[in-house]
């Protein structure tokens, strides 16, 4: 009896050691995994954190680049590419090329576009530009959708509460459940394009929520950003819109613009004569002093950020220069 008792006693104390040597061996694995975690999420939130520095540092550099730029090569139309007599110098010029610049050992792409790009809306009549620039795919003959978003847009920017016709005022935005609009005056922001209904049928931003075919909007206090669009830095809807360009023109003219961004002279190799004559009437090949420069930190095994500034250099007064944005992604 007493051995069969004492078997009994051996084997619930087995399943008891058993059982807190497994508890321990969760504890020790858990604690693993956590602290394992732990590193790897302090490893990516301080990279991150680097690279915002990176950025700044490398959109500094940049600027100063192109003010060195401006310095040694005056002539800032893009036509043809000047250089050293070894042809040696690198440019840096606003034809939103990619490139890229090692800093500080970190490897990190840039471009460089003029930021009088796409259709200016910063007036009191934004409808009428954005008309004059879509007289191809759009009009509104054809097109009364579009007809409608121009109507809104003329209510949203103008400074009285009278609905025009197509048009939508206070509330009709609340009952889109849009509160507190219109903004009855100029538009601060690109961005506010988004809120009027019918903006998405026609226009779609980019992966930063760019909305490209439109120029960017200057802060209050700062100089305007007149003069035709830049035709490096417009996007190809906007020229094939407002130069009437068919399929295999359009085609035409990004072939063209490659060409320049791989080393050769502006319409060089161009096949269609008249194409110049046409794309020169409405949009500028001449740098008009703003640029707007995408630095993205991110390489294949680190994390990065995304830093996009506009600003205006004016060499005229000492190289002094304004911010007109300056926002991470």
């Amino acid at each position: 009896m007493k051995n069969g008792k004492s078997g009994k006693e051996s084997g619930i104390a087995l399943v008891a050691v058993l059982c807190t040597v497994l508890t321990v061996s969760l504890l020790v694995a858990s604690a693993v995994a956590i602290s394992q975690y732990a590193a790897l999420e302090t490893a990516t939130f301080s990279g991150i954190s680097r690279s915002f520095y990176v950025a700044e540092g490398a959109a500094a550099r940049i600027r100063w680049l192109i003010m060195a730029d401006h310095r040694k090569y005056p002539n800032r139309k893009l036509e043809q590419t000047e250089a050293d007599a070894e042809g040696n110098d690198e440019r840096f010029l606003a034809d939103a090329a990619a490139h890229e610049m090692n800093y500080y050992g970190r490897e990190i792409s840039y471009r460089i576009e003029d930021a009088v790009g796409g259709i200016d809306i910063s007036g009191s009549s934004p409808e009428n530009n954005l008309r004059s620039y879509f007289t191809n795919s759009l009009q509104e003959e054809n097109d009364p959708e579009f007809a409608k978003f121009c109507a809104r847009l003329h209510d949203y920017a103008d400074s009285d509460d009278l609905v025009s016709l197509n048009g939508l005022e206070q509330k009709g935005y609340r009952d889109e459940k849009l509160y507190n609009l219109p903004r009855n005056n100029k538009l601060q922001f690109t961005q506010e394009l988004m809120y009027i209904p019918g903006f998405a049928d026609y226009f779609q931003p980019d992966q930063f929520g760019r909305v490209t075919v439109f120029r960017l909007i200057p802060p209050e206090g700062t100089g305007a950003l007149r003069g035709r669009p830049n035709l490096f830095s417009s996007p190809m809807e906007l020229i094939k819109n407002k130069c009437k360009l068919s399929d295999k023109e359009a085609e035409d003219v990004e072939a063209v613009l490659k060409d320049w961004r791989s080393g050769n002279s502006l319409f060089s190799n161009s096949s269609n004569p008249g194409l110049e004559d046409r794309l020169l009437t409405y949009f500028s090949v001449t740098e008009s002093g703003c640029y707007t420069v995408i630095v993205n930190t991110a390489a294949e095994n680190s994390p990065g950020t995304t830093l996009i500034y506009s600003f205006r250099y004016n060499p005229a007064a000492k190289g002094s220069f304004e911010y007109y944005q300056f926002t991470y992604y």
